[in-house]
């Protein structure tokens, strides 16, 4: 008797997670529009601060206290969204130029930075 309970129960459970995905999905694409909008407003702010990369300004990836790269927290300073991917793939694809500054051995490509 337990047996058709909980499959009962499993499937109403399903049926409420398809049903939460589904309200998500347009939140998450009203959430990465916002964050890439803010990024492009938060570089032209820095242009017209003179604070873009090519005017001197560096960004550096903040360490744990193992001493490891904290990829979320660059891509936070950043505002690139990251949703469910890795931090660090999306800095990597993102700006590459401070993914290969960042010291560290990467997992993606195999090669060991600075």
């Amino acid at each position: 008797m337990l047996k058709p309970e909980l499959e009962c129960k499993r499937d109403e459970l399903m049926s409420d997670m398809e049903h939460v995905v589904t309200r998500m999905k347009p939140l998450e694409e009203e959430l990465k529009r916002i964050r890439e909008h803010l990024d492009h407003v938060v570089r032209l702010l820095q242009l017209e601060n003179g604070q873009s990369p090519r005017h001197g300004a560096q960004i550096v990836i903040p360490r744990k206290p193992s001493g490891e790269p904290h990829w979320q927290a660059g891509a936070d300073l950043l505002n690139h969204y990251v949703g469910t991917n890795s931090a660090h793939r999306v800095l990597m694809k993102k700006n590459r130029v401070l993914h290969d500054a960042t010291p560290h051995l990467c997992g993606y490509d195999g090669r060991s930075y600075p």
